[in-house]
């Protein structure tokens, strides 16, 4: 939601140091201006580090009853009748080259 990692790193390494060390906490600070609470409040839930107290750890309906989609036709989702919010206006590829190719991590 606001395209960047939620962790930080100069390299490869210390980015997944982070990742493993450190909880994430999306700060009021952070967020632009435009963002709502409920906004924060889904990010925050979703990266909570222990799986037994995240959101959507009791399905996936625990999720779509947050504050965040109280308006969202999830009916409409399901029946493929959205329109898309977002279309780019030319192809672009949006993953990183280097780790497209490298070897799965299990």
């Amino acid at each position: 939601m606001l395209g960047k990692r939620p962790w930080e790193g100069t390299d490869i390494t210390s980015y997944r140091k982070n990742v493993i060390d450190n909880e994430c906490v999306l700060k009021k600070a952070d967020t632009p201006e435009s963002w709502n609470h409920e906004a924060s409040d889904l990010i925050n839930k979703c990266l909570i580090r222990n799986p037994e107290y995240r959101m959507g750890v009791n399905g996936t309906n625990e999720v779509k009853a947050h504050v965040w989609y109280k308006n969202f036709d999830w009916i409409g989702l399901s029946q493929q009748k959205l329109e898309a919010q977002l279309v780019p206006l030319a192809i672009v590829n949006y993953f990183d080259e280097k780790q497209l190719h490298k070897e799965r991590v299990a």
